[in-house]
């Protein structure tokens, strides 16, 4: 099992993580939000991928994705946070936190991902709830609905708060959307070890932005 490839990528929703997954596609084994809900992948899963795949793994996923065979308290807990959490009364809601204590150990690369702009990191939220409660396709483009009132603001936030968490623990930079898509973008990638190939200039390229009306407000 060569783990010395394999890329794990924590983020806030809406800061390019499903681009900057599929840049590596043509070199990993993409998995997106396994662990998710929708997915429902178990970590068992995960670890026949590891031990079987025939290519390193890139892993997208959210803060609050815990698989469902996941148990906080059949785990011994050893990382960075362990005197947090090797407590008889840790709570179910900080499993999260608990389960990446089990899984970064399966990737070199760790990727923490936000935007530094909130404002304009809330209008892509805003309208990204918005298109997926109407059954549209939240990775397709849209034109800014202006003034658009959003919805589950606190899992939002929950989202940024928590990255901030496992950033302070890991003692790792936070990386963001702004700085990899409209800054050196091969400096990043090659700052991860990779080489800087055809497919990830492509699409890395700010012209698959979603978002098609720029400056909207």
């Amino acid at each position: 099992m060569d783990l010395e490839k394999n890329i794990i990528i924590i983020y806030v929703p809406r800061s390019g993580s499903t681009n900057l997954m599929n840049s590596f596609n043509d070199t990993h084994i993409c998995l997106n939000e396994p662990f998710s809900v929708k997915v429902g992948d178990t970590f068992e899963d995960f670890l026949n991928l590891v031990e079987n795949g025939d290519k390193p793994i890139v892993l997208k996923t959210g803060t609050d994705h815990v698989p469902k065979d996941f148990n906080p308290h059949n785990h011994e807990v050893s990382g960075p946070w362990q005197n947090e959490l090797n407590d008889p009364t840790l709570d179910d809601g900080d499993k999260w936190l608990d389960f990446f204590d089990l899984l970064l150990p399966y990737f070199k690369t760790i990727i923490l991902l936000d935007r530094k702009d909130y404002d304009d990191h809330l209008i892509a939220w805003n309208h990204l709830v918005s298109r997926i409660k109407i059954g549209m396709n939240p990775h397709e483009k849209y034109d800014v609905i202006e003034n658009l009132k959003g919805d589950f603001h606190y899992y939002f936030d929950r989202s940024k708060e928590r990255l901030k968490i496992i950033s302070k623990k890991l003692n790792k930079q936070i990386d963001y959307y702004e700085d990899i898509y409209y800054g050196d973008t091969q400096k990043f990638i090659e700052s991860l070890g990779f080489e800087f190939t055809k497919n990830m200039k492509k699409v890395l390229n700010t012209s698959n932005r979603y978002r098609r009306k720029i400056n909207e407000l």
